[in-house]
């Protein structure tokens, strides 16, 4: 399906829309913004050192940031070498324009949500229309995960990679739609940037990417000319993310040359990172967010967001119950 012209896209209709995702960033993140101060999070710390060590490397005119001079009681540390480093250039951008470290960070990290907010709406508002739109923005970034990653654990470079999840499908969406060569450029953007923030979600993030163009494709199987332009438009998409990811090899490329320099071994050697002692029940899965903070312990509950069930749950009561075009139904089926 096509996408077409319509003045929501142009108008006010998306001046509003974009309005609407302002405030729900606003109402995600105000602690930060009314207090000007950043999460005790778990890596609050760490983010903040490192965005200060981003401004050393930056000022001794460094081109490719690898070393940490001052990590490690003086030592150095690679850090940048093997941990993406691109989510700290939007902090150090605002620390240069005059900002104290503490309060770029957390500008950061409110960018980081207002960017979320509106790749969620664009993308829903292209497949589902305004009012959908601003619901999915809102489930998006209220999602447990989402907030705990936020205020609990305070991972910037993640929060970014999250952020730019629902871009990249939007300009996957718009390019198997309308075959336009700017999302090809786009997508080959949003696919490095992604890398460069995160290289754990992009890794994670990689199969979503065939599973969408194929879910795009098989919505549109009851049109033949349709079916054979947007083959050829995922076919471009695919060579997009190619690029993107060659771009990123500025900082892949190296990290897996030196991979064998580093303990690297130890992440699966350590019990907390073994991913198979974060298996959760059912009944945790389902359980209402409750955070118990003292001086000594922390428990929480990474749960699913009931506001993002009842709505998940609503939309496909809507699907099996309305007859709705074909794409719908394929988003419908690749989202769940």
């Amino acid at each position: 399906m096509r996408i077409k012209p319509t003045p929501r896209q142009a108008g006010q209709g998306e001046f509003w829309g974009i309005l609407a995702c302002m405030a729900l960033c606003f109402a995600a993140t105000y602690p930060i913004i009314l207090s000007g101060r950043l999460p005790a999070g778990d890596d609050t710390l760490f983010h903040l050192e490192r965005l200060i060590e981003f401004d050393v490397l930056l000022r001794q005119g460094g081109g490719r940031f690898r070393w940490a001079p001052n990590l490690v009681q003086g030592y150095g540390y690679p850090v940048f070498n093997y941990y993406a480093p691109l989510s700290y250039v939007l902090p150090e951008v605002l620390h240069l324009l005059g900002l104290a470290f503490v309060h770029a960070l957390a500008g950061g990290l409110v960018c980081a949500f207002i960017a979320a907010t509106v790749g969620m709406y664009l993308w829903a508002r292209d497949v589902l229309g305004e009012a959908p739109a601003i619901v999915a923005a809102a489930a998006y970034i209220f999602a447990p995960y989402m907030l705990n990653n936020l205020m609990v654990r305070t991972v910037l470079p993640e929060l970014w990679a999250l952020a730019l999840l629902p871009w990249v499908l939007y300009a996957l969406h718009r390019l198997v739609m309308t075959g336009h060569t700017r999302y090809f450029v786009l997508i080959a953007f949003l696919v490095a940037m992604l890398v460069m923030m995160h290289n754990v979600t992009a890794a994670l993030f990689a199969p979503v990417i065939p599973a969408y163009l194929l879910a795009m494709l098989w919505g549109q199987r009851h049109h033949c000319r349709a079916v054979g332009k947007s083959l050829r438009s995922s076919g471009w998409a695919i060579l997009a993310c190619v690029v993107g990811f060659g771009i990123a090899a500025v900082f892949w490329l190296p990290m897996l040359a030196e991979l064998r320099l580093v303990q690297i071994q130890r992440l699966t050697l350590e019990s907390w990172a073994d991913y198979r002692n974060h298996f959760q029940s059912l009944f945790q899965v389902l359980a209402l967010p409750d955070w118990q903070r003292n001086l000594f312990e922390r428990t929480e509950r990474r749960s699913l967001s009931w506001l993002t069930m009842v709505v998940g749950v609503g939309g496909y009561v809507s699907v099996a119950w309305r007859k709705l075009h074909f794409e719908l139904r394929a988003h419908a089926v690749f989202i769940g």
